[in-house]
Parts: structure tokens; C-alpha cells; sequence
């Protein structure tokens, strides 16, 4: 069944859906809450997989339209902006009224549950009161905290837990990835799947590649770090200059790793010798630095001048 494969991540979450759905005693609404990273739009889409697949294959005509948004029957709602609007939770729900040209269960999942509007929340508390028959909700959250208690009482709620870094590392070694990259990339996901992607795009190699220069630029002085990352940073943009911080923020980490004699996260990286030079107050003040600035980007901010800015503060002499 295409949710064993979650078996090694969330045990639990997938213990309870294969039985519901064996049992034939699936809920009409779920809750999937758990910290970024942790599988769970995956989880949601592979369920509606589940449902209208008959083998749960995953590799079908029916499964990859559900991969493509384009089934009919499952609907996946985002929000527009910074908050799904109550005119997204209408249309959803005028979607589900209509009948369907396919047959089978209508799934349909909101991701980011917790940005709705008010008026959105009450649209769908109205439309909860009285479930659809075949019809499935897979509500998604970082931030339970943030949902109306009254839609929290009429889902049945499923906890998605962080998966441990040595957990995280020996199934991607398992799986071919490098040392290297099976140090690093549990640091920034904490989703399996999303961590193999990365492990195989060129980006990511490219920002590690950037970071380890820029590293060894602080260290030996032998060009200007500034010009550097203009000759080969520009592919850092809007949508991955979060990744790309996080892992500037680890390798500045690892100074202090270096210094206290600790395994470090970024293997065999010679700079660190020379980094190892840098005042600790110095380095934990720049981690600040790095870690104010990785906030900023939850709001508008001019992304090239927040990267020079970035570059220049790491610059130490």
C-alpha cells in the first residue's frame, strides 16, 4: 500500500490511516498537524491516492493526476498570499457540492489550515457541521495553536513528529546519499523525500559549493567575498534564499563546533582551521546576525540587499 512507505518516518500516523481505511472506518475529516518537514502534504496526497487508487499504486494514470492537481475529485487548497480567504473556502465548497464525472471518494486538503481568515474558518465550520457522504478532509498545520477550537473538535487530530537527526541521517545513507550531505540535509528538512531531491539538484550542490568558497575566503583573504557572490551567488533568489541561509547559519556553527572540539557538520572543511581564529563573542554575534536576518524573510524584504548585507557582516577582518 502507498503509505507503507512512511512507515520508517511516522509509524504512528500511518498505523492509524492503513487501518481506518482496511477497517473501513476512515474519518471524514483529518487534522495532520507537526512541525514543517515533517511528510505531511505528502501524507494527504498519497491518502487521496489511497482512496481513489485501487491498488494504491502511485504510478497511474489516477495517481499522477492527484501528483498534477488535475483530478476532479481532490481539491488542494493553498493559501492566496499570506491567508486563505473566504472566497477560496466558497469555491471549494461549490466544488464539492457539484457531482463528480469520476467515480469515487472526493478528498480535498488545506494546507496551512492556520492562515485562514475568520470569515474562511466560519465558511468551513458551517460546511463541517454536516459531513458529505465519501467526501474527506485533510486539514494541514504547523500551528494547532492557531485553529478554531470548534474545527479542532470535529476532525480527528493525527501528530506528525520530528524525525531524528541520526534517524534522518541513516536512512539517507541507506538510500546511496553522500556522508557530507547526510550531515547536513536533516539540518534543513526533516522530510525524507524532500531531502533526496535536494541531494540530487544541482542548486543545492551550487550553494554548498558557494558556502564553502565563501568560507574559504574568510579565512584566507585571497579575494573579496562581496564580488564573489555577485560572480556566482546569483542564482540565491527569493524563493531559496531561506535554504541558503540556513546553511550559511550551520557552517557559521561549525566554527564553534570546530572550537570546542566537536563533530562538525560540514566534513573534511579544511577553512575551519583558520575560522577556528575568529573571537568566539564574534561568532556568536554573527550567528545572531545570520539568524535575525533568516527571520526577515517571513516578511517583504529586498533579498539582494539582504544578502550583501550577509556577506559583508561574515567578512571578520
Amino acid at each position: 500500500m502507498i503509505l507503507e512507505k512512511y512507515s520508517n518516518v511516522q509509524p504512528s500516523v500511518v498505523k492509524i490511516l492503513i487501518n481506518s481505511y482496511q477497517q473501513k472506518r476512515l474519518s471524514h475529516a483529518y487534522l495532520f498537524e507537526g512541525a514543517k518537514g515533517t511528510g505531511k502534504l505528502d501524507i494527504a496526497i498519497d491518502t487521496a491516492k489511497m482512496l481513489l487508487c485501487k491498488d494504491g499504486c502511485g504510478t497511474c494514470k489516477t495517481c499522477l493526476s492527484i501528483d498534477m492537481r488535475s483530478h476532479p475529485n481532490v481539491i488542494v487548497v493553498e493559501p492566496d498570499g499570506n491567508s486563505i480567504k473566504k472566497e477560496q473556502i466558497k469555491s471549494l465548497i461549490q466544488e464539492l457540492n457539484k457531482t463528480s464525472l469520476v467515480e469515487g471518494a472526493k478528498v480535498y486538503i488545506i494546507n496551512h489550515i492556520d492562515k485562514m481568515t475568520p470569515s474562511a474558518a466560519n465558511s468551513l465550520l458551517k460546511y463541517f457541521e454536516e459531513p458529505h457522504k465519501n467526501t474527506y478532509a485533510i486539514l494541514i498545520t504547523e500551528n494547532i495553536q492557531m485553529i478554531l477550537p470548534t474545527i479542532i473538535s470535529r476532525a480527528q487530530v493525527l501528530s506528525f513528529s520530528k524525525v531524528s537527526d541520526s534517524i534522518m541521517r541513516k536512512n539517507l545513507l541507506d538510500k546511496g546519499i553522500s556522508e557530507e550531505y547526510s550531515r547536513i540535509l536533516p539540518l534543513v528538512t526533516n522530510n525524507i523525500f524532500e531531502a533526496q531531491e535536494l541531494a540530487e539538484s544541482e542548486e543545492f550542490k551550487n550553494m554548498l559549493d558557494v558556502i564553502y568558497e565563501l568560507g574559504n575566503i574568510y579565512a584566507n583573504k585571497y579575494h573579496n567575498a562581496l564580488i564573489y557572490f555577485h560572480e556566482n551567488g546569483q542564482f540565491v533568489n527569493r524563493d531559496n534564499c531561506g535554504l541558503f541561509l540556513d546553511l550559511l547559519l550551520y557552517y557559521y556553527k561549525d566554527i564553534l563546533n570546530h572550537k570546542m572540539n566537536l563533530e562538525t557538520i560540514f566534513p573534511d572543511n579544511v577553512s575551519l582551521v583558520k575560522l577556528r581564529e575568529i573571537p568566539t563573542e564574534t561568532v556568536i554575534e554573527n550567528i545572531d546576525y545570520l539568524f535575525n536576518e533568516r527571520n526577515k524573510l517571513k516578511h517583504y524584504v529586498n533579498v539582494p540587499l539582504l544578502l550583501d548585507r550577509v556577506i559583508q557582516k561574515l567578512d571578520w577582518r
